[in-house]
């Protein structure tokens, strides 16, 4: 049986005198200086405020419900996860299951952005329509820290984080930097409640599509989700997708919105 986060940090304090205690800062287990303490089970930072994994990435030792967990491209991540860009997400396939102004991206939701709708100041809308880090001129960087206790991620000022609590909504905590980032994931509306789709659509595998009887009927509700397959409407892309992630298209290229550039 698996054992509560409560129950390990108290069994972490409990066996901290027998542990072998390896890179100790000045100061002991709630003393409030870290102190990094390792035992048959690996190893932990343990505060005044109890303990927590010192490698996110361990097997085992990351909750992948409180926070993003670390990965590489050998590491099994839990079930339905799966780990890109050295994180382990649920992956969308296709962008309307990424919300309104999201892009489905190798996977990952991405704010998309075109001329008439431009990106957040520190970032920069590429040939390939989403917004990216602007390299040229970050928020941050070694030469300009943040402040107020941010971490500069990526040229971007984030709010620290343990887990997903500590950060604003919308936000997951990055297990890898320790910091707060958009969440890249796709959220499934009526998985839980069928009935947010109300009476015009109806709920496939969590989201809300538009049912159908033919093609025709489809463009007469949006024309930018012509075609009907399998009784709900779906765009051209979606339907025939050319990829669903950056394994299905060539070297050097992404899988954006189902189409490989």
């Amino acid at each position: 049986m698996t054992r509560s986060r409560t129950a390990r940090r108290l069994e972490s304090v409990g066996l901290i005198a027998g542990w072998l205690v390896l890179g100790t800062t000045t100061g002991a287990c709630g003393s409030g200086a870290e102190t990094k303490v390792c035992g048959p089970e690996g190893c932990e930072i343990c505060d005044a405020y109890g303990c927590r994994p010192a490698d996110p990435s361990a097997v085992g030792a990351c909750d992948a419900m409180t926070v993003g967990c670390a990965c590489t491209a050998q590491d099994t991540c839990a079930t339905g996860l799966q780990c890109m860009d050295g994180m382990c997400l649920k992956a969308c396939e296709y962008s309307s299951q990424c919300g309104a102004g999201r892009v489905c991206v190798n996977g990952k939701c991405i704010v998309g952005c075109d001329a008439t709708t431009p990106c957040v100041d520190g970032q920069v809308c590429s040939a390939k329509g989403v917004c990216e880090p602007d390299q040229a001129n970050p928020e941050c960087s070694d030469a300009n820290p943040c402040v107020g206790g941010l971490k500069c991620v990526q040229g971007a000022c984030q709010g620290g984080c343990k887990a997903a609590t500590d950060c604003a909504s919308g936000e997951i905590c990055d297990g890898a930097s320790g910091s707060c980032i958009p969440d890249p994931q796709p959220k499934a509306p009526c998985a839980a409640d069928p009935g947010v789709c109300g009476t015009s659509k109806v709920c496939v595998n969590g989201y809300c599509r538009y049912p159908c009887t033919d093609s025709a009927g489809c463009v007469t509700i949006d024309a930018r989700i012509p075609v009907c397959k399998e009784g709900v409407c779906w765009s051209e892309t979606e339907a025939n997708p050319q990829c669903t992630q950056k394994g299905d298209c060539p070297a050097g290229q992404d899988c954006v919105s189902n189409v490989c550039k």
